[in-house]
């Protein structure tokens, strides 16, 4: 009897989450503690929830039970697809125009409706294409040879068109190196006639150039990884997002990719355009055709060349400039 009363009374507590019904007690530890007595079947099922809820858990699954979990997840990943594919991310009524908007569209400094293009670039013969297809989807590929005028006529293209109907527009493009940003960024507003800062701008790490009526930022592949990882939130203030040089396939741009295919997962209303003179289309169509709508993505070819490459070797060069080598002259 010292023995029973020297042990301590023992209760077990279920350590499943899962809610169970004690059917009834018996005795333990000499009567002075109790436990629940459990169905076999019951039994089975809590060793089976401790196992999903261990932290070992997908090292202790079997192979066809790895396989069941996989096949739970497409299947949870493919009914979010079908539910943003039933639903129109294109605002199916016209947004009414602004006070605010109007009166930024017509000032006079800014000439959005009397610009003339440069003929010469080959991107001008696109313009309508770009236009159009921006309006119907939400994602759009631009592949153009060096040169084209994507990288500066693009952004222009869009905001001339939100002008004519003063529709909002507020455009990040991004370029894989600041000196990039900046220069092309004063760029357009020299070919605008723009202030620097004013219409177009930059920003890029621990510099920028912007102002309250800012609606083009050239940006670093890298300032919107930290912008979208800070606070992706901000992104929704943009109409479009413009992935330049996107076939520079570095650690900031193929993350930048990850977030934007996930932001429009959880349906970013903004637009997409990826632009690039050597990408393959095809793998960028297959990547982000679920999330485009009616699962289509329009690629514009802009493949004319502006200038013509001639090859020239040494001695051609030295017959055109009049210049004799000379024999023991050294290298």
């Amino acid at each position: 009897m010292s023995e029973y009363l020297s042990q301590k009374s023992v209760k077990t507590e279920a350590t499943s989450p899962r809610k169970r019904t004690i059917g009834h007690l018996v005795p333990a530890t000499g009567g002075f503690g109790l436990q629940p007595k459990i169905d076999p079947e019951e039994q089975r099922l809590i060793e089976e929830e401790n196992l999903n809820y261990s932290s070992h858990s997908k090292r202790a699954r079997t192979y066809e039970q790895n396989f069941e979990y996989v096949e739970a997840n497409r299947k949870s990943e493919n009914q979010i697809v079908s539910k943003l594919n039933q639903v129109n991310l294109a605002k199916t009524e016209p947004e009414l125009p602004d006070s605010t908007l109007i009166d930024y569209y017509n000032t006079p400094s800014f000439n959005f409706f009397n610009h003339k293009y440069n003929s010469n670039l080959p991107i001008l013969q696109h313009r309508e294409e770009i236009v159009q297809n921006l309006q119907e989807y939400n994602i759009m590929i631009i592949q153009g040879n060096t040169g084209c005028g994507k990288t500066t006529q693009v952004p222009q293209f869009i905001i001339d068109d939100a002008a004519q109907s003063s529709r909002r527009c507020k455009m990040l493009i991004t370029q894989p190196r600041r000196i990039a940003a900046k220069s092309i960024s004063k760029r357009v507003c020299d070919e605008r006639g723009w202030k620097w800062g004013s219409v177009c701008g930059y920003k890029v790490s621990l510099e920028n150039k912007f102002s309250e009526e800012t609606r083009i930022f050239y940006v670093t592949t890298g300032y919107l990884l930290e912008m979208i990882v800070a606070n992706h939130a901000e992104l929704q203030n943009y109409t479009h997002i413009i992935l330049d040089e996107i076939h520079d396939r570095d650690l900031d741009t193929d993350l930048v990719i990850l977030l934007i295919k996930l932001l429009l997962m959880k349906q970013f209303t903004g637009k997409v355009v990826m632009m690039s003179a050597t990408l393959d289309p095809e793998i960028f169509i297959q990547y982000f055709s679920p999330y485009a709508i009616k699962n289509h993505i329009p690629v514009i070819q802009c493949q004319i060349n502006v200038f013509d490459v001639v090859t020239k070797h040494l001695d051609d060069i030295e017959d055109m400039v009049n210049l004799q080598s000379e024999p023991n002259s050294e290298k």
